[in-house]
């Protein structure tokens, strides 16, 4: 299966522009800097609250505590990983002066923020990153799927991790006789946006009884909250496969009964592959 590249965006309400961009939201307040050109801005002052996207939350807040300490002290800034359907809400409502999504927002969408703000909606890339899916299988480090394996595997057609079709993808390679536990995102996310569109795109099934979009009916599996909480299923489960999250997990076999486990998944090492 191909790697399927993201863009994370900002969403944003352009007030005042200063220099670049200085963004002011229905509850932040800016003052511009007298010395603009400095490395250290400390006229600027601003309070800024965003939220969205799990996905880049780690870098943005490294950025802004790097922004906010050495260049604008006077700055607060604030994001909360909360899925981008959660940005996407809360900036349309205004209760946040900026938004992070891995999906476009719809047409209908900028229609409603533009007109509760009263001003443009602007979409400005931020961070590229890779949607794939990731596995955790005890004693397994490489593993294959076609398309139309993986799509029946989400579809909750294939269930067993020795399914004949599995294992003609991976000749040699010793899988357990264990079900398949599915994993993905609980709440409406840009990057199961990006997968579901992908599998509709490669199942005819999927399409007509699925369909695609931030927040979906998944036909099987566990929800997990975040990139966070599909992560920490997956560390749940000796063997695992998931939707779009960070990394691909292996860990040690629990005390109790094992399952086994995929999800759609934010990054991996390698992604399924044809043969």
């Amino acid at each position: 299966m191909r790697r399927r590249s993201l863009i994370v965006t900002f969403i944003i309400v352009i007030i005042v522009a200063v220099a670049a961009v200085i963004i002011a939201g229905r509850n932040g307040s800016v003052t511009p800097p007298e010395n603009a050109g400095g490395p250290a801005q400390p006229g600027l002052s601003a309070n800024l609250n965003g939220a969205g996207a799990t996905f880049p939350a780690p870098l943005y807040l490294e950025w802004i505590g790097e922004f906010t300490h050495l260049v604008a002290p006077g700055v607060k800034m604030n994001y909360q990983g909360i899925g981008s359907g959660g940005g996407i809400q809360q900036f349309i409502q205004q209760t946040v002066d900026f938004g992070g999504t891995d999906a476009p927002m719809k047409d209908e969408e900028i229609a409603e923020a533009e007109a509760a703000a009263g001003a443009k909606v602007m979409h400005i890339p931020t961070v590229f990153g890779a949607v794939t899916v990731g596995f955790n299988v005890q004693g397994v480090e490489e593993l294959k799927l076609d398309q139309e394996t993986l799509a029946d595997i989400f579809l909750g057609k294939i269930t067993n991790w020795n399914d004949p079709r599995i294992v003609a993808l991976n000749e040699g390679v010793q899988l357990p006789d264990q079900t398949i536990q599915v994993c993905h995102r609980s709440d409406a996310s840009g990057t199961t946006d990006i997968f579901t569109s992908y599998l509709a795109a490669v199942s005819e099934e999927w399409a007509a009884t699925v369909g695609k979009g931030k927040d979906v009916r998944w036909p099987v599996g566990l929800g997990g909250q975040g990139n966070d909480g599909v992560t920490a299923l997956i560390h749940q489960s000796p063997a695992t496969w998931s939707s779009p999250m960070p990394s691909r997990a292996t860990c040690p076999p629990p005390r109790s009964r094992t399952r086994a486990a995929i999800s759609s998944s934010r990054h991996s090492r390698r992604p399924p592959q044809r043969p």
